[in-house]
């Protein structure tokens, strides 16, 4: 686990702090990023967003910007955010999902994509 750790800190997850969460329990961060990477809503997200579903895809994005704040897993949830943000007007119906917002959206999505997959090319490198 420990390797993991390293390597997430590297990436630039605060390991501290997310150890801190879990009341220095790293068996249980250990799981717990094991079962973010197996549940893999970036693949929703991506979905919702090539059907034009933006309300779906934010609540999607929304979901994995709590779980990588939880695990401090920062440079995931920055893009994530970013998403998150673009998305939300559709979600509370004020977004029509013309050219330029989708334009927006696709490079977003793309960062955030970028991020987790360096996630989960790191948990596939340690698994259980």
């Amino acid at each position: 686990m420990s390797e993991t750790f390293k390597r997430l800190e590297n990436w630039g997850a605060d390991i501290s702090e997310a150890l801190a969460r879990v009341l220095g329990d790293e068996a249980l961060l250990f799981h717990l990023l094991q079962q973010m990477a197996a549940e893999n809503d970036m693949a929703e997200i991506l979905d919702d967003i090539k059907r034009m579903e933006y309300a779906s895809a934010f609540k999607a994005a929304h979901r994995m910007k709590g779980s990588a704040a939880t695990l401090s897993l920062n440079p995931l949830l920055k893009e994530v955010s970013g998403l998150v943000e673009i998305l939300r007007p559709f979600y509370e119906g004020s977004r029509d999902g013309s050219f330029p917002e989708r334009e927006k959206i696709s490079e977003a999505a793309g960062r955030a994509e970028e991020e987790w997959e360096i996630f989960c090319a790191i948990m596939a490198e340690f698994p259980a």
